[in-house]
C-alpha cells in the first residue's frame, strides 16, 4: 500500500500554482515551436507516406434538396458535440502540458541526480541528493524555456515561414519571459513563505 500523500499547506499551494503556470507556458512555448516547423512535418510525413494517383472521375451533376427534420437534427447534435469536444480540450489541455511537464522534470532530475553526484565525486546522502536535485530541476527548468526558443530563432533559417520571422520571435520572447516570470515567483514567494525546495514542483 502506498503512503498517502500528505496534504499541501495554502503556501505550498500557492507556490505549486506559480510552478504550474511556468509549466502552462513552456508548453505552449513548446506548441509555438511546433507550429513553426508544420510545413516540415506536413513535407515530411507527405514524402514518407506512398502517393496513390487517384483516376479523374468526372461527377455527376445532383439537384440540390433542402435537409429534412432528420439531417437538421444530425447536424445539431453534431454541433453540439463539437463545442463540447472543444470546452473539454481548452479545460484538459491545460492539465495535461502541466502534468507532463513537471512529470519530465522531476524524473529527469531523479535519474541524472546519482549520476552527477557520481561524477563530481560527492556522496550520495540525502541531503546531497536533495541539493543536487533541486539545482538539476532548476537547470531542466531553464533548458525547457531556451530550447524551443532557440528553435524558434533558427526555424528561419530551416525552412522559409510564411509569418514574418520577427513576429514569431516576439511571440517566443512573449512566452519564454513569462515563463521565466513565473518560475521566479514561484521561488521567490517559496524563499519568503519558507517552503522547502524539496516541495517545489
Amino acid at each position: 500500500m502506498k503512503p498517502k500523500r500528505q496534504p499541501q499547506s495554502i503556501r505550498q499551494k500557492i507556490v505549486t500554482i506559480l510552478g504550474n503556470t511556468g509549466y502552462f507556458f513552456s508548453g505552449l512555448q513548446w506548441f509555438w515551436s511546433i507550429l513553426l516547423y508544420f510545413t516540415v512535418i506536413k513535407s515530411t510525413v507527405l514524402l514518407v507516406s506512398p502517393s496513390i494517383e487517384k483516376p479523374v472521375v468526372q461527377q455527376p451533376v445532383h439537384h440540390v434538396t433542402l435537409p429534412g427534420p432528420l439531417e437538421i437534427s444530425l447536424f445539431i447534435i453534431v454541433i453540439v458535440l463539437m463545442i463540447a469536444i472543444t470546452i473539454y480540450a481548452f479545460i484538459k489541455i491545460p492539465t495535461t502540458l502541466i502534468k507532463a511537464s513537471d512529470k519530465a522534470i522531476h524524473k529527469t532530475a531523479q535519474i541524472t541526480t546519482p549520476t552527477v553526484m557520481k561524477t563530481l565525486h560527492q556522496k550520495n546522502t540525502s541531503k546531497n541528493r536533495l541539493v543536487f536535485s533541486t539545482r538539476l530541476i532548476l537547470v531542466a527548468k531553464l533548458l525547457l524555456i531556451l530550447i524551443p526558443v532557440i528553435a524558434a530563432a533558427i526555424s528561419d533559417t530551416i525552412i522559409k515561414q510564411s509569418l514574418d520571422h520577427a513576429v514569431a520571435m516576439a511571440v517566443a520572447y512573449t512566452l519564454a519571459g513569462i515563463s521565466v516570470l513565473f518560475f521566479i515567483l514561484q521561488y521567490s514567494l517559496a524563499y519568503l513563505l519558507r517552503v522547502n525546495s524539496s516541495q517545489l514542483r
